[in-house]
This record gives C-alpha cells, sequence and structure tokens, in this order.
C-alpha cells in the first residue's frame, strides 16, 4: 500500500517535534517541574525561633517629595526598584502594586525600601519566597496586625510560603472588625527614620520573615554549598543547579 507524500511528511514532522520535546524535558526538568526541596509537612512545620525572625524586610512609603525628603536625611546610596525588591540577603522578594496591579514606585537604599504613595491610596503587598524551603511571613503596616488591628506582635502566626511561591496581602480588619482594602494612612517622614520598633511605625510595612527548625541560614553556608542540586537528581550545573540567595554586598553597612 502506498501512502500519500504529503501524510507521510507530516508524520515525520510530527515524531521529530515529539523527539525535541521529550530532549527539552529531559534537558530542562526543573524549569518545568520544581518540587519542594524541604521534606517538612505543613502540619508539622515549627518555627527556629518564637520571636527572632531570620529577616525584618522594611518598607516605609510618603509622597515623591516626602520619600526625597526621607532619602536626603538618610544619605546613603538610593537604587531605584523596577519590579521585585530583593531584600536582606535575598531569601525574600518584595513588591507594592496598585489597585491595577502597576508597581508603585520604590527605591531601595541601605536594605531598605521607600514606597511613593499618597495617604488614602489603596495598595497591596505581594511577597515572595526565593528559596527551596519552607518560610513563614508576617506583615506590619504602620506597626499593626493586619488581621486584628492591634500593634503588632512577632509570636503572633503568619503566613506560610512553600518554596518559590508568592503570595499577597491586601486587606486589614479595621477596629470595629470589618476588613477593608489596604490603604496608605499618615505618613512619617524623616521622622520614622529615627523610630526604633520591631513591628514598624506609622508610614510603615514591615515584614517579618521566619525559617523553620533545623533550617540552615543561608549567611553561614560557604560559598560552594551555596550551589543546590535539584530535587530531581543530577549534578550540580545547569538546568540543574539552584542559587541559594546571598547577602548584597551594599546593605547592612
Amino acid at each position: 500500500m502506498r501512502f500519500p507524500a504529503r501524510k507521510v511528511r507530516t508524520s515525520i514532522v510530527r515524531r521529530a517535534l515529539l523527539g525535541v520535546g521529550g530532549c527539552l524535558f529531559l534537558l530542562f526538568p526543573s524549569c518545568i517541574y520544581q518540587p519542594p526541596v524541604s521534606s517538612k509537612s505543613w502540619e508539622t512545620w515549627q518555627r527556629g525561633s518564637d520571636d527572632s525572625p531570620n529577616l525584618l524586610a522594611k518598607a516605609f512609603f510618603g509622597s515623591a517629595e516626602e520619600v526625597k525628603a526621607i532619602l536626603n536625611e538618610k544619605g546613603d546610596v538610593a537604587v531605584p526598584v523596577r519590579r521585585w525588591a530583593r531584600m536582606g540577603n535575598g531569601t525574600l522578594a518584595i513588591r507594592f502594586v496598585d489597585e491595577k496591579g502597576r508597581t508603585l514606585r520604590t527605591v531601595e537604599s541601605g536594605g531598605e525600601l521607600f514606597v511613593e504613595g499618597l495617604p488614602g491610596q489603596t495598595y497591596s503587598i505581594q511577597v515572595r519566597n526565593d528559596t527551596d524551603i519552607v518560610m513563614e511571613v508576617l506583615p506590619f503596616v504602620d506597626g499593626l496586625d493586619l488581621e486584628t488591628s492591634l500593634e503588632g506582635d512577632l509570636k503572633r502566626r503568619g503566613r506560610l510560603l512553600g518554596p518559590r511561591q508568592e503570595t499577597v496581602f491586601g486587606s486589614r480588619v479595621d477596629e470595629a472588625g470589618r476588613e477593608e482594602p489596604l490603604r496608605f494612612r499618615a505618613t512619617g517622614g524623616p521622622m520614622a527614620l529615627d523610630r526604633t520598633s520591631a513591628t514598624g511605625v506609622v508610614g510603615s510595612v514591615f515584614v517579618a520573615v521566619f525559617h523553620g527548625r533545623g533550617d540552615d541560614s543561608f549567611d553561614d553556608l560557604p560559598a560552594r554549598e551555596r550551589l543546590r542540586p535539584s530535587a530531581i537528581g543530577g549534578l550540580q550545573t545547569f538546568p540543574q543547579r539552584r542559587y541559594a540567595p546571598m547577602r548584597l554586598p551594599y546593605q547592612y553597612r
């Protein structure tokens, strides 16, 4: 039996495409499927420390003029943030967006963020776990807890984030117990930098990050151990290679 040349060519092309797809799947497993490296389950996860976060990400907000005044008062190098801001030792990334999902104008200086936002403006806090471990994130706005509207408490439980997972905080509970969108309130101005509080002050957003019990501190890892093999297995070369976040050189001087 003789088959039309057109059908034969189509069959050959399909087989070739399937072969290429299979090769790509074998070559780039970490790009297609990324299972959690941590073996801990959500039920058994425990903080490494009850009230001492591994990272305390800090952001201050105000009008364009107020942010400029704060940066002048700070007198440090200021770097514009395009989308995500890599915080601390790089284990966490934060992004502030308006009600339309547009990134608010943000500047990083000395490991802290300065966000342009006017009182009454609606916004959301996007947080991303940039590690291969499970971590807990607990945000405070104006020094207050988002779920109780009471003064922030580091011992209260936050939200668990799996490896490479993102989450959004876009609402808060007011004094009457009603849920409302997050809005910028009164700004703290340059004086906010002089006030000390583990959970933040008026005109600030602090995010406490807790690692699980037994998880290594990335700051203590030697350089060779910062390259982790993929959970699927294989050599520590691309594409299986995983990068463990490192401290940024210009932060925490």
